[in-house]
C-alpha cells in the first residue's frame, strides 16, 4: 500500500482494449487518466447527489472497484469508532452532537473512513460533513490555506 493509486493500478491488466464507437460519449477517469466510454463509469447511487447521476462517477468501473477494495481493507484494519465519546478530529463533535444538529437521518452513518487517495494510507475516522469539506478542497493543503486567508480577510 506504499504506492500511489495510479502505480498500483498499472500492476494489473485492468482492461486490454477499449473500443469506442463513433458518436459514443466518452470521459476521462480521474485515476487512470484513460478516456473511456460512459458505460465504463458506474452510476452514483447517492440520493443527495441526484444531479450527478446522469454522468456517473469520475472514476471508471475498474478504478472504482480497486478503490472500493482498498477502503474495505482499511475498514477491517481500522474499525469504525463505536464509543460515544469519540469526536471528529476536525470539528471536534461527537456522534450525539452531530445527530442533534438534525443534519443526519437514522440511515446515515456519521463516521467516514478518511484515507489519502495518493498513498492509500488510513488517516482516521471523520464525520460526513468534514469528509465532504475535505473532498471539496481536493485534500489540498494549499487550497485550505487560501480558504483560511479568505475567511480571515472577511471577518
Amino acid at each position: 500500500m506504499g504506492r500511489n493509486t495510479l502505480e498500483q493500478l498499472t500492476l494489473f491488466d485492468i482492461e486490454n482494449k477499449i473500443h469506442i464507437k463513433e458518436g459514443e460519449e466518452i470521459k476521462e477517469c480521474r485515476i487512470c487518466k484513460e478516456v473511456k466510454p460512459l458505460h465504463m463509469f458506474p452510476r452514483k447511487r447517492h440520493r443527495h447527489i441526484q444531479f450527478l447521476q446522469d454522468k456517473g462517477r469520475s472514476t471508471c468501473k475498474a478504478c472504482h472497484k480497486f478503490s472500493h477494495t482498498i477502503v474495505q481493507e482499511l475498514k477491517i484494519k481500522h474499525p469504525r469508532p463505536t464509543h460515544a465519546s469519540y469526536a471528529c478530529p476536525i470539528c471536534d463533535k461527537t456522534s450525539e452532537e452531530l445527530k442533534s444538529s438534525g443534519r443526519w437521518d437514522k440511515l446515515t452513518l456519521i463516521w467516514c473512513l478518511d484515507h489519502c487517495h495518493k498513498t492509500l494510507k488510513f488517516r482516521g475516522w471523520i464525520c460526513q460533513g468534514c469528509n465532504i469539506g475535505l473532498s471539496r478542497f481536493y485534500d489540498s493543503i494549499a487550497i485550505f490555506k487560501r480558504g483560511i486567508k479568505y475567511l480571515e480577510r472577511k471577518l
